[in-house]
């Protein structure tokens, strides 16, 4: 990811940012930190992100992604107890489908929700649009998320968020968003999980 928005930058003859600068892009639409850190009208916003697509999607970089260590045993212990997942991501879905196909991992899931292609819909939007497409109980839902996106997202649909400290974002980043519990690692996550959504929906 970091070196398809390196490649965006580049394209657009704009600096390259520092792996801290470029990181915090990650969370919302690229669209919003295109705008927010190099000031871009709404149209370079998009020739941004269509150059950083051109790169990560079409270039196969995306398929360079493995799951965490821990992630798929977490998962298939979470479907063997009987619990709905499902997936509320910033990138557009028929791109994170391709993914978790591609990594073997999308029959864990109930259903795979992204935003948009134009970078309108909040992370609040995408996680909303999953709630209605599974139709779910929201007090048994919990979202697991890295940024503080997530968690603000999850807040709007009235879902707990747990973070996770193996991604993008700080352990402080989390908690100041309302993080009800931040995981150190994949067993750690399965343990909170366990002990608060007794089979409902993650």
């Amino acid at each position: 990811m970091l070196e398809g928005l390196a490649h965006a930058c580049r394209s657009l003859d704009l600096p390259v940012p520092s792996e801290t600068v470029l990181r915090s892009f990650l969370g919302p639409p690229f669209q919003v930190g295109f705008a927010r850190h190099f000031g871009l009208d709404a149209p370079d916003c998009e020739r941004a992100v269509a150059a950083y697509r051109e790169y990560y999607y079409a270039g196969g970089a995306m398929l360079d992604a493995a799951p965490y260590d821990g992630i798929r045993g977490l998962l298939h212990l979470l479907t063997e107890a009987g619990c709905t997942l499902a997936i509320a991501t910033a990138k557009p879905d028929r791109f994170a489908v391709r993914v978790m196909e591609h990594l073997g991992l999308a029959g864990s899931f109930a259903g795979i929700f992204g935003a948009d292609l134009d970078g309108r819909d909040t992370k609040a939007d995408v996680i909303a649009a999953a709630c209605r497409g599974l139709d779910i109980e929201i007090d048994r839902t919990v979202m697991v998320g890295d940024r503080e996106h997530d968690v603000i997202g999850a807040r709007a649909n009235g879902i707990d968020c747990i973070g996770v400290r193996w991604g993008y974002g700080t352990a402080d980043e989390l908690v100041s968003a309302g993080a009800v519990a931040v995981a150190a690692s994949p067993d750690d996550l399965g343990r909170l999980l366990f002990d608060r959504i007794d089979c409902g929906t993650a």
